[in-house]
């Protein structure tokens, strides 16, 4: 079968070639040597539907890049967003987080009252907002001039970009105090709106 490559391949230009591999891939060929030599020797036309697959499969490469690219954009996003909730979790005591559901979480629109997760996102967005916005203190002395500030309650909405987090060596492991601040939340928040007899 080499010297019948060699000789396809010193008698037919390589674009010819090229398509035929092309289109021989796609399709499910009993004898895939015999039909790419009788594709070449004969010369198949098969341009069109080569250029048709290779666009196909560079319409997939892309697909696959931009979902990986979304992915890892994602997750880059999740980590910051833990590496905050981290930080928060570490500057507010749990007076300090009783007086920023006091001030800062709004009830739900629509059930007017208020919802765990719901205030746990209004704040980590209000914590990254104070602190980023008052970015030469400690994130625990922001938070704390935020509450202070006429501005008390401003944005409860993540921004687009989040920003990198403070790194305190102290703080240990992310993810765990994320997961306390959730829980402190929701045990804030049952303080905060006892349930309705």
């Amino acid at each position: 079968m080499a010297t019948v490559a060699d000789d396809l391949v010193a008698r037919y230009p390589a674009a010819q070639i090229d398509d035929a591999l092309e289109v021989a891939v796609a399709r499910d060929c009993s004898n895939t040597a015999g039909w790419l030599v009788r594709a070449i020797s004969h010369d198949w036309h098969l341009r069109d539907e080569a250029a048709r697959l290779r666009a196909a499969r560079e319409r997939s490469a892309q697909r696959q890049a931009d979902a990986a690219a979304a992915t890892a954009a994602q997750l880059h996003r999740d980590d910051r967003l833990t590496g905050w909730a981290a930080a928060i979790d570490a500057a507010l005591p749990d007076d300090g987080l009783a007086e920023v559901v006091a001030q800062v979480v709004r009830p739900v629109e629509g059930v007017d009252r208020l919802s765990a997760p719901v205030a746990y996102t209004q704040i980590l967005a209000w914590g990254i907002h104070a602190a980023t916005t008052r970015a030469a203190f400690g994130v625990d002395v922001a938070l704390q001039r935020a509450l202070r500030a006429a501005d008390a309650v401003t944005t409860t909405a993540w921004p687009d970009d989040i920003p990198t987090p403070p790194t305190p060596t102290d703080l240990g492991d992310p993810a765990a105090a994320a997961a306390a601040l959730r829980d402190r939340v929701a045990r804030a928040i049952a303080n905060h709106d006892p349930p309705q007899a």
